[in-house]
């Protein structure tokens, strides 16, 4: 449905702005009409994704934290009989981030014109992705939003949690893997020439590792232009691949499952967010078909993916969803028993969670061996770099001397 911006005047006479979802004009007056409103002007609202808001080259965010506090917050206030609209309108006063706080502003104007609160932050998917709208949407359908709040507390820290540890697995490794590539860039740049000068001048035969230096020193001093070109390059086919191939995608999310070292942690934390999400929305009351559709934008990986889009044609066909998951080669004989006992025992909501919360204490262990192996191995590799160029550089003078006696 659409989104219309109106004008209005309350009961008392007070004026009243806002945004509001109506299948047409009429719908939006009648709505309107419904919350005591009489409906002066009306427009079309700015579609998602046009705006100046969307040209700022640094978006504003939300962060996890500040999601968290805002449910545990209404979590409490409804618990205690204060009522969603006048919780969400005294929780805005108190928010400290610009962006949220108007979106949360947004919500409650959208509140107080007759939407339900799922709809109104469906408006906002910047700060409230499919899987919170999903949720609420079912907590409002079942009368228990309290309850609901409480679940999307626990997926929220889950979810922070499982980003420290991700960012715990690959930013060591990243910012290693750069300096070693300044390091090699300025050796081969600026440091080796200076020696090649030297090194031309003497009249010896140059030894192999020599030449070698010699030819990588030539390439990064006149060839930098054409590295530079084809990083960028890379990058920009690789954005475009992403987002406009689908196979592209998906060839690269299932060669990650395959990479040395990194590829069995990326495997766990794409099966452990499909088991914690799955396990969760299935509590909050949300049907295994839309579970599924769900579970799809979240998983991050286009392989799982795939799995699962394939999963709802199994299971509106009447295929057990163990069966349909045992096509694909993501989950381990022990995770599938589990998922076929759960499913037969009619608890699979269970059973996924049991899954999920052996990998969230098992990716932190394996993050641990990660970094027991890559360190040694990238000192590894820096010294054999240093040593190399170290060796081919004096080798010639030190054939040199021995020549000169």
């Amino acid at each position: 449905m659409p989104n219309y911006k109106y004008r209005g005047v309350s009961r008392t006479g007070d004026p009243v702005t806002g945004k509001l979802t109506a299948k047409n004009e009429l719908d939006l007056e009648d709505k309107l009409a419904e919350s005591g409103a009489v409906l002066i002007e009306i427009m079309p609202a700015e579609e998602k994704g046009i705006g100046k808001k969307e040209i700022q080259i640094f978006k504003p965010t939300v962060k996890d934290r500040e999601l968290i506090e805002l449910f545990s917050t209404l979590q409490g206030l409804l618990k205690a009989g204060v009522p969603l609209l006048d919780s969400l309108t005294t929780v805005a006063k108190e928010i400290e981030n610009q962006f949220f706080r108007q979106t949360l502003e947004d919500v409650t104007n959208s509140l107080e014109a007759g939407n339900l609160f799922c709809e109104s932050i469906e408006d906002h998917p910047r700060v409230f992705s499919d899987y919170i709208v999903g949720m609420v949407t079912a907590g409002e359908q079942s009368g228990n939003l309290p309850d609901t709040f409480k679940e999307l507390i626990r997926y929220l820290e889950w979810q922070a949690t499982l980003k420290a540890n991700i960012k715990q697995a690959t930013i060591y490794p990243i910012s290693i893997c750069i300096a070693l590539i300044g390091f090699i860039t300025v050796l081969f740049t600026f440091v080796v020439p200076k020696f090649v000068k030297l090194l031309t001048g003497i009249n010896v035969a140059l030894p192999m590792p020599t030449r070698v230096v010699m030819l990588i020193s030539d390439a990064f001093v006149s060839y930098w232009w054409v590295m530079l070109i084809l990083v960028i390059s890379a990058v920009v086919v690789y954005k475009y691949g992403l987002k406009h191939w689908e196979k592209f995608g998906y060839t690269l999310d299932k060669l990650k499952f395959n990479i040395a070292i990194f590829g069995p942690v990326i495997k766990m934390i794409t099966i452990s967010r499909f088991a914690q999400n799955f396990s969760v929305l299935l509590k909050s009351g949300i049907s295994i078909i839309e579970n599924l559709e769900l579970c799809q934008k979240l998983v991050g990986n286009k392989v799982m993916e795939a799995a699962l889009r394939e999963a709802v044609v199994d299971i509106s066909g009447g295929m057990p969803l163990n069966e349909s998951l045992r096509k694909h080669d993501l989950f381990s004989a022990k995770e599938m028993l589990m998922i076929t006992v759960g499913e037969t025992a009619g608890d699979i909501g269970g059973a996924l969670g049991n899954i999920a919360d052996h990998y969230n204490e098992e990716i932190p262990r394996n993050v641990k061996k990660i970094f027991s192996i890559i360190e040694p191995l990238i000192t590894l590799a820096l010294i054999s770099i240093v040593g190399f160029t170290a060796l081919a550089i004096f080798l010639p003078i030190l054939s040199m001397f021995g020549g000169a006696r």
